[in-house]
């Protein structure tokens, strides 16, 4: 008997998916080919990369910079040629951190010190920084990068990201929160919280669990 709190494994899982969409069998098994080719393909580029057991990758996957990039258990990566999943780091000090389980969708991440995101999250094609990438004087295009400002992000457990969301440095959106499409994130969001807007506002709590009307 699996331990508590322990996740569901991936053959299990792939089973049971298989049994409800059989159709998706062999995508599916296309797609933890794909992410066996992405492992190889980037230990033998020598990039700093650390894969977890069970990475899916539908479609593109691009991982570049000098840091480390490191992809936890069961994650799955959804990439189109056009729009791929990006994970780029600017500072060989730089580490992206994805956690168990975690869903990809177009998303792109631009690194310059640090950002985690937590197990389960479920990101779409959002846009997520730790700089400000530019400074805001006129003579920004003849200062370093190296003295943007900078802040961690953190995005944590169970978090969902909806399209075309902008999360900015020094962010943490809390477990279990919803972004919602569109939304641009300056400032903390706390755990278990609706979120849409810009400026951004609180629409409500996350339920524990499903209501009978399916919301």
């Amino acid at each position: 008997m699996a331990a508590p709190g322990a996740r569901p494994g991936l053959v299990a899982g792939f089973v049971r998916k298989a049994r409800e969409r059989p159709d998706l069998v062999i995508p599916g098994v296309l797609a933890i080919v794909n992410g066996l080719w992405h492992r190889l393909k980037f230990r033998l580029l020598g990039k700093r990369v650390s894969i977890g057991r069970g990475l899916r990758v539908y479609g593109a996957l691009r991982i570049s910079g000098p840091g480390r990039v490191v992809i936890g258990d069961d994650c799955l990566i959804l990439g189109k040629t056009l729009r791929p999943v990006s994970l780029i780091t600017w500072d060989r000090a730089a580490t992206i951190t994805l956690g168990h389980s975690v869903g990809l969708n177009g998303t792109v991440v631009n690194c310059y010190e640090r950002i985690e995101i937590g197990d389960l999250a479920n990101l779409a094609d959002a846009y997520v920084i730790d700089s400000s990438a530019h400074h805001l004087s006129a003579d920004r295009r003849f200062l370093p990068t190296s003295t943007v400002p900078r802040a961690p992000v953190r995005i944590e457990r169970n978090v969902w990201v909806s399209v075309g969301v902008i999360i900015l440095k020094g962010v943490t959106i809390g477990q279990n929160s919803v972004v919602a499409a569109s939304t641009l994130v300056r400032r903390d969001v706390p755990p278990d919280t609706i979120v849409a807007g810009n400026p951004l506002r609180e629409l409500g709590r996350v339920p524990a669990k499903l209501d009978a009307g399916g919301g």
